[in-house]
Order: structure tokens, then C-alpha cells, then sequence
């Protein structure tokens, strides 16, 4: 059997889980399509361009219109290709188009993504390139008497890569003493306290659990899962991808388990169902005679409820004389393709890598004493089709400032009182700082949406000051100035800074950093005016 070969029962479990988070990254956005996608938001188009390159090739259909029914729209119709893409609904085109529409909303805000978009992005566009509605799919050609031999093809040579790509780019950028010699790491991890949750208080709380993690980490992501997922014996590589897949899904387990990644740890336990080997299927679904009888009235009674049920959202094709047929093998145009988007993916991770290396002093590769890279003439190819990755989360060590956001406001009664809690003024360090931005969310499946943007505010404020592009501050401002009732009269973003020390020493004291401030009252000319009147009147009493 190839070493690229899938099963199209695995592809067939790939194609519904990745349909489903497709789909539920639409619904999770449909709330806060206002604030994050349109100009009434957080980022309008305006304050958007200036961060970006002059001659940059980023595309975005939500950004067609400002307006927040047009981003409801976009949404509805991406929600529409996962399930279509769950479903097996001509699943082809369904990725393709939920490719797309996803691009084009992170595309719109770019401050909200996270690595689990662009991992969710590739593996959506490498999905059109397989067949991907072989097997329990409303288009399957048949019920149990489909060929379940695996398939092997570039399309999905291109499909098992990224995520092991991923996991190799991940472990070797973890090169820092925290990971490799001081196995620190996690426990900086877990003092991320603005994006940490309650089971990581927990967790932290045993240091040499922590340092196991340290050490743990890194050679699982860099060779140990890769090899088990590619394991070049063929005999024992069914049972190695097994105990690959069961490794790192526990990895992503324990992320989702302790930090707000948002959809990382399920897009990557999502990327690698394909490597499900048919070994599995074979113990699950045993193929004997009154085993092959019940599975084909089961496939013919799903088959009936799925056709049923995917009637609502296309028409049915037209009835055709002839058997379907399998799908065709890639053209040349298509295999060109995807030889250049792995060339350029390659080449940009490589470039990723050896940057970071000479960054931050990770010693030298001999594959970067070569001027590899992306070509500054190709770049535009990459952002074309949102092929930009980066795989440095707690790479090469995890932060060691962490902080949390206080929005002080004066009310047009002269009271001071903080807008991010509602209540009176308070710059002490609450009990859990991620708990801020699930509460800022409008359901808690954005907070990490939240949480991304905010720390790219951050990151925007600690560049010199004739670098930033102060439009970002000025609009998260005048956003929560247009929403906040009653009216406020001015309105700060400050930033209260902590650093989390080695475990033998003592937290220094924290620091106030103000971002931002604005005066709110031009967006409520009322109130500006009984302010007004009322300082004439203090003044005239005095």
C-alpha cells in the first residue's frame, strides 16, 4: 500500500467532522458579525488598510460592503457549504466554497485568526483534490458495495503533508531552553493567565508534572507523531498510525482542556482522521455475510435520510440511466497546482523557520546557509490562495508578560467606572483574566476571537510609536463609545502588564499602560450639550 494511500471511509470521517466545524465556525461568528466584520465594529475597512502592505494581494469578500446584513449573508452561505460539505453534498465544490468564504471572513479581520484558521483554511482547499464522497455521502455511488481499497493520489500526498508539516514546523521551533534544558516551558505556559483556564490553575500547581510536559513536548510534535503517521514499514503501519493519532490527539486534548486556543486543537485532530487506517475499519465494521446484509440496510435506510435531508439545501440531481462512475484523477492543470502550493508552503515554512532561528540565537541549519525561501515575486501567490502559516504557538518559548485590559471611563454624572466589568473602577488583577473576554463575547465560542484581537492590540501598542497605526485603538474606542448606554463622556484603554518570574522568585509588581483615550460625547451631541451646560452652571456657582 502506498505510504499516501487513504481509505475512503477516513476520508468519509474526515468530511464530516471538517463540514461540521466549517459550519460551526459561521454560527459562531453569526453574533458578532456587527462588531468583528463590520464597520460599526471593532476594525472598519479604514482603520483596517493602513496595517496592511501597500502592493498586498489579501482579498476579502466581506469586505464588499461595511454593512453587517451583507457579513450575515457571507456567514449563512459558508454555514450552507459545511453542511453540504457534512453531508456529501457535492463535497468537492462544498470545501472549495467554504475555502472561500472562511478566507474571506479571517481575511476581513485579520487581528481575530489564530493557527487554527490557517490549518482549518489549507485543509479545506487540499479537500477539493480528493474524493471525497466515495463513502457516506449523499452523492456516494453506492451503499456497501463501494470500493473500499484506500486511493492514493497528489491530492491526497498534499492532504496527510500539512498536518505533519504543522507538527514538524511546531516541534523544531521549540528550541529555547524552557523546552529543551530547563523544562520550564508549560509552567510559563500555564501563567498565560489571560488565556488559560480553570484546569490549568491546576495543573501548575505540580511542578513536575509541568516539567514532564516540557520535556515531552517538543520531540512528540517534532518526530515522534510525525514518524508514526508516516511509518515506512507497511505491515506495522496501521498500528502506528494508530498510536499516533491517539498521541496527539491527547496533545490537543490537554490544549483544549487548559488554554483558549479557539479551533486549533479541533482542526488539528480533525487534519489527521484521514491517516485512520483500514485496519480499524475492518475490526469496526466486520464485512461477513449477515454483517454485509445488516450494513447494506443500514446504508440504504441512511442513504434514503441523508438524500431527504440535503434535499432542503439543493435540488436533487437529475436521474440518470448510468451508473455513477468514480471520480476522475487530477488533470494536469490541478496536479501543477498543488506541486506549486506545496513548493510554496514548503519554502515559506522553511523561510519561517530559519528567521526565527537567527531571531532569537536557535544556533544555525545547513539548509538556511542556502538563500531559500519564497521569492519576494511570489509572495503574491500565497496570499492569493491564504497559504500563510505560522506554527510558533509558545515557540521558541512561551511569554513571559501576561496582563489583562481595564477600560476606565468618566459617565456624563463625572463617575468613574470600568466598561470592560460594568462596575466601579478597579485596576486589582481579577480571578481569572480570560474570564474578561468570555464575558466581552456574545457567546463563548468567540472569546478566543476576542482574546486574538486583543492581543494583537497589544502587540500594535508596544511598537514605537510612529509605527503604530493608532486607527485600531481609535476604533475599539469609539466602538464600545457607540454601544455603551448610558452615554460615557471619555473613554481610555489601558493595559495592566505582569511578568511571570521563574518559579523561585517573586512577581514584581504590576504596571498601567495607557493605550488609548478618547472623548465619546461627539457620537451623543445631546449630552455633550447638558454637559456643557452643566459646567456653564457650576462655573457661574462658583
Amino acid at each position: 500500500m502506498s505510504l499516501f494511500a487513504v481509505d475512503p471511509r477516513s476520508l468519509a470521517l474526515f468530511r464530516i467532522a471538517l463540514g461540521l466545524l466549517l459550519a460551526f465556525e459561521a454560527l459562531s461568528l453569526l453574533p458578532e458579525a456587527s462588531a468583528l466584520l463590520s464597520d460599526r465594529g471593532v476594525l472598519p475597512r479604514c482603520s483596517l488598510q493602513p496595517s496592511l502592505p501597500t502592493d498586498s494581494e489579501f482579498w476579502s469578500l466581506n469586505s464588499a460592503s461595511g454593512g453587517a446584513r451583507w457579513q450575515l449573508v457571507l456567514l449563512g452561505l459558508q454555514f450552507c457549504a459545511g453542511a453540504c460539505l457534512a453531508f456529501g453534498r457535492r463535497p468537492r465544490v462544498a470545501a472549495l466554497c467554504g475555502w472561500a468564504l472562511f478566507s474571506s471572513a479571517i481575511n476581513r479581520n485579520p487581528l481575530m485568526a489564530h493557527g487554527g484558521d490557517a490549518l482549518l483554511r489549507q485543509e479545506l482547499f487540499f479537500a477539493a483534490f480528493v474524493p471525497l464522497g466515495a463513502r457516506w455521502a449523499v452523492d456516494a455511488p453506492g451503499g456497501a458495495a463501494d470500493d473500499d481499497r484506500p486511493r492514493a493520489s497528489l491530492g491526497t500526498a498534499a492532504l496527510l503533508l500539512q498536518p505533519v508539516l504543522m507538527y514538524v514546523c511546531a516541534g523544531a521551533l521549540k528550541f529555547a531552553p524552557e523546552w529543551r534544558s530547563q523544562y520550564t516551558a508549560v509552567y510559563f505556559a500555564l501563567h498565560v493567565d489571560m488565556a488559560v483556564k480553570w484546569p490549568a490553575l491546576l495543573l501548575r500547581r505540580w511542578p513536575a508534572l509541568c516539567e514532564l510536559a516540557s520535556a515531552l513536548t517538543p520531540p512528540l510534535e517534532a518526530w515522534i507523531g510525525p514518524v508514526l503517521l508516516l511509518f515506512p514499514v507497511s505491515r506495522l503501519r496501521g498500528r502506528a498510525r494508530l498510536v499516533g493519532i491517539a498521541l496527539l490527539s491527547s496533545l490537543q486534548l490537554g490544549f483544549a482542556t487548559c488554554m483558549v486556543l479557539g479551533n486549533f486543537p479541533y482542526a488539528s485532530t480533525v487534519a489527521i482522521l484521514p491517516f485512520v487506517p483500514s485496519e480499524l475499519w475492518a475490526f469496526l465494521l466486520p464485512r461477513d455475510a449477515d454483517a454485509e446484509a445488516a450494513w447494506q440496510r443500514r446504508a440504504r435506510l441512511w442513504a434514503r435520510a441523508l438524500r431527504r435531508a440535503a434535499a432542503a439545501l439543493l435540488p436533487a440531481p437529475e436521474a440518470s440511466a448510468t451508473p455513477p462512475t468514480p471520480a476522475a484523477p487530477l488533470g494536469r492543470g490541478s496536479r501543477a497546482l498543488l506541486l506549486a502550493i506545496c513548493a510554496w508552503i514548503a519554502l515559506w515554512n522553511l523561510q519561517s523557520y530559519c528567521a526565527a532561528l537567527a531571531r532569537f540565537g536557535g544556533g544555525s541549519w545547513p539548509l538556511c546557509w542556502a538563500p531559500l525561501g519564497v521569492p519576494r515575486s511570489w509572495l503574491w501567490f500565497g496570499e492569493l490562495l491564504s497559504l500563510h502559516q505560522s506554527w510558533d504557538l509558545f515557540a521558541p518559548a512561551p511569554n513571559r508578560e501576561d496582563g489583562w485590559f481595564v477600560l476606565p471611563a468618566q459617565m456624563v454624572t463625572g463617575e468613574l467606572r470600568d466598561v470592560a466589568t460594568g462596575g466601579p473602577l478597579d485596576f486589582a488583577r481579577p480571578p481569572l483574566p480570560s474570564a474578561w473576554y468570555v464575558a466581552a463575547a456574545a457567546t463563548p465560542a468567540t472569546a478566543s476571537r476576542w482574546l486574538q484581537y486583543h492581543l494583537r492590540i497589544w502587540e500594535e501598542a508596544r511598537k514605537p510609536e510612529r509605527q503604530q497605526n493608532t486607527q485600531l485603538f481609535s476604533a475599539l474606542v469609539q466602538w464600545h463609545c457607540r454601544r455603551h448606554r448610558p452615554p460615557l463622556a471619555r473613554l481610555a484603554l489601558v493595559f495592566v502588564r505582569e511578568r511571570t518570574p521563574p518559579p523561585t522568585e517573586e512577581a514584581p509588581p504590576p504596571e498601567h499602560l495607557q493605550i488609548w483615550q478618547e472623548d465619546c460625547l461627539g457620537w451623543f451631541p445631546e449630552q455633550a450639550e447638558l454637559l456643557r451646560a452643566r459646567a456653564a452652571n457650576a462655573t457661574a456657582a462658583a
